[in-house]
């Protein structure tokens, strides 16, 4: 909130964002997920958040993702040129 009005609030969906992200996070942890596949899952849900209307949705199927055993390994982040 630096730098924000006294009376500035975050919007609902802001909330709900970072709340199910930190949730996430914390399950991954509690399933003693490896750090490398705990970032990828921690970005997979941050990259399709933007454009998934349900979160819990996404949350659901990054979590399972995770217990079927299909992270995705080695990813290389799309770079974007110019």
């Amino acid at each position: 909130m630096v730098g924000r009005p006294s009376n500035w609030t975050s919007d609902e969906r802001t909330r709900d964002l970072i709340c199910i992200g930190l949730w996430l996070r914390e399950e991954l942890i509690s399933l003693k997920v490896n750090e490398a596949d705990r970032k990828t899952q921690e970005w997979y849900y941050n990259r399709w958040s933007r454009s998934e209307e349900d979160l819990w949705s996404l949350a659901a199927r990054t979590l399972n993702t995770v217990l079927d055993g299909e992270v995705e390994q080695n990813r290389v982040p799309h770079r974007r040129w110019g």
